[in-house]
């Protein structure tokens, strides 16, 4: 049966080449694009979904309005947490936090310097890990932000850095300054973190 049918297709193939191979590539097209399409799905309705409480998680966003400029952006007044958690008292715990990407992140020991530029990086207040719940390997959640200059890391983040020394008390140089690392935490399967670091936003 199955050599029956290879010979039909090979007969009509060579029959009518042209539209054999358009049709050919139109099949692997569509296959292609809804794969893609497929994998983008699942990324947008899992996205964030580690978090634990993630359904209870909400992003204040801003709509700047002006002539010739129409746009959303994930950012408000600085002030506006707060006045929501005052207003009302649904409002668990309000956190900041803010995105910097390529960050030049420097370790020095023993006149030798370790050193390179870190994505994914988050500038937040002392509330972060309220919101976020992330697995500390070392350090304490609830106080890891509590001083400034004070920055938490990821495992992986701290094996480049620090080798197998314990991370906690040591110092990061981040863009000029020091920093120093209070917590460590376990790295995440998706959209991984690489510092997470008190400063005020």
């Amino acid at each position: 049966m199955l050599l029956t049918n290879l010979k039909f297709f090979i007969r009509v193939f060579l029959k009518d080449k042209f539209f054999s191979v358009l049709n050919i590539l139109g099949l692997a097209l569509g296959i292609a694009v809804s794969i893609i399409l497929l994998l983008i799905l699942q990324h947008d309705l899992t996205y964030d979904k580690h978090y634990a409480n993630y359904d209870r998680i909400y992003r204040l966003g801003g709509h700047l309005q002006a002539t010739g400029v129409d746009f959303r952006v994930a950012r408000s007044a600085r002030e506006l947490g707060d006045i929501l958690k005052t207003e009302f008292p649904e409002v668990q715990h309000v956190t900041r936090a803010n995105n910097w990407d390529h960050t030049l992140v420097k370790r020095e020991k023993k006149g030798e310097e370790v050193a390179q530029y870190e994505e994914d990086v988050v500038r937040t207040d002392s509330t972060y890990f309220n919101v976020f719940k992330h697995e500390f390997i070392a350090g304490n959640e609830k106080t890891s932000l509590n001083l400034l200059n004070s920055v938490v890391i990821t495992a992986s983040t701290a094996k480049r850095y620090f080798g197998n020394d314990d991370p906690i008390d040591q110092t990061l140089i981040i863009d000029d300054q020091q920093w120093k690392v209070t917590g460590v935490i376990k790295d995440l399967q998706t959209h991984t973190l690489n510092l997470i670091f008190f400063f005020p936003v």
